[in-house]
């Protein structure tokens, strides 16, 4: 997923610090700042992503057996 600013639309982005200073920073997002304009944003973890992926696809393989199972000694 190419990362890009929100203010400029520049693909000229790195991943920043998080801020020291005590503020409440989101949850599940890492700091990015674009190297053209210098705004600094927030994009959700790719870690989450893949986590979230993951969890469907378990879901999805747990429902396909229960249903399979209930169709099997329903009949």
């Amino acid at each position: 997923m190419p990362k890009s600013c929100p203010n400029c639309q520049s693909l000229n982005v790195r991943r920043s610090m998080r801020d020291k200073d005590g503020a409440a920073q989101p949850l599940f997002r890492s700091p990015y700042r674009c190297r053209d304009c210098g705004e600094k944003f927030w994009i959700v973890s790719q870690r989450v992503y893949r986590r979230i992926g993951a969890a469907i696809a378990v879901n999805a393989v747990f429902f396909a057996v229960i249903a399979g199972l209930v169709v099997l000694f329903v009949d």
